[in-house]
Parts: structure tokens; sequence; C-alpha cells
């Protein structure tokens, strides 16, 4: 069965807004429950760090953010021009401005945080306090590092389909 062009134009528009509905409030109740856990185990992973000085501590915190930001940026790219020919296979055409566009504009943070929060909820007999601290802490600055590095300027980059024909 086919929908109107206006019909379909409305559907769309209400997906659109469900989608972006639901991604705020994924956010966030993982910002909420993120921020909730740094501080309720930051006393337990400061106790097993006294001898680290607070320069340390922030170092090893800090330090690993544009590590993994470039290197995921530089995965997701590798593995985006790898699949360009399987892509075109399935005659979805992709060009490089496409691959380019994709590798900034692809999904963030929405997936990365439904599992850090997966592990943030384990037991502490099953993973040390330490290790999700610094796994929450590396996936929130990661998603933050994306949302401030790639978002202000994708809207520039959005290919804007062009208006189509009355029907």
């Amino acid at each position: 069965s086919s929908v109107s062009g206006n019909a379909r134009d409305k559907l769309l528009s209400f997906w659109q807004t469900l989608t972006f509905i639901s991604n705020a409030l994924l956010f966030f109740f993982a910002g909420v429950l993120t921020i909730s856990l740094l501080i309720s185990e930051i006393d337990e992973v400061k106790l097993k760090a006294r001898g680290v000085s607070p320069i340390g501590f922030f170092l090893a915190a800090v330090v690993p953010l544009p590590v993994i930001y470039s290197f995921q940026f530089l995965l997701r790219g590798f593995w985006i021009l790898l699949l360009i020919p399987f892509m075109r296979r399935l005659d979805i055409k992709i060009d490089l401005k496409k691959a380019v566009f994709l590798n900034f504009a692809a999904l963030r943070g929405a997936v990365n945080l439904a599992m850090v929060l997966i592990v943030a909820v384990m037991p502490r007999t099953e993973l040390a306090v330490s290790v999700k601290f610094f796994l929450v802490l590396w996936a929130t600055g990661f998603v933050l590092m994306t949302l401030f590095i790639n978002a202000p300027g994708e809207w520039r980059r959005v290919p804007t389909p062009s208006p189509r024909a009355p029907r």
C-alpha cells in the first residue's frame, strides 16, 4: 500500500519528533545515572588511589579521552570506506563526500551510553568499582566530545532534499 505525499510528510514528521523525544529522554536518564554513579563511587576510587596525586588522577581520567575520540573517529571512517563497495553492490550510492559526512554524523552516543549503563549497574563482585568509574567517565566524556566537536558543524553539512513536485 502507498501513502499520499501529504500523509507521508506528516508521518515522517511524527516519527522524527518521536525519535527526538526518545533520544532526549535516553540522554537525560543516562546523564542522571552517570552523574549519580560518579558521585557515589568517587570516594571509593579516591581511597584506592591514595598514593596518586590529584594531577595524576586527573591525567588518568582525562588524557585518554582525546585518544579514545581520535581512534573511534578513525575506525568509523575506516569501516565506512571499507564498506562502500558492498553498499554500491546493494545500489546504495555513496561517494567520498557522503562517506566523510557519515563519519562526522554517524551515531555518536546512544548505544555507547546504553552499554555503559549496563556496566554501571553491575555488582561490585563482577567488576571493580574503579574500572566501572573510569569506563563510565570515558564513555560520557566521549559522548560529550562528539556532541561538542561533531554536532555544531553537522547542520551545515546535512544534505537537504530538493523540493518535490506537487502530486
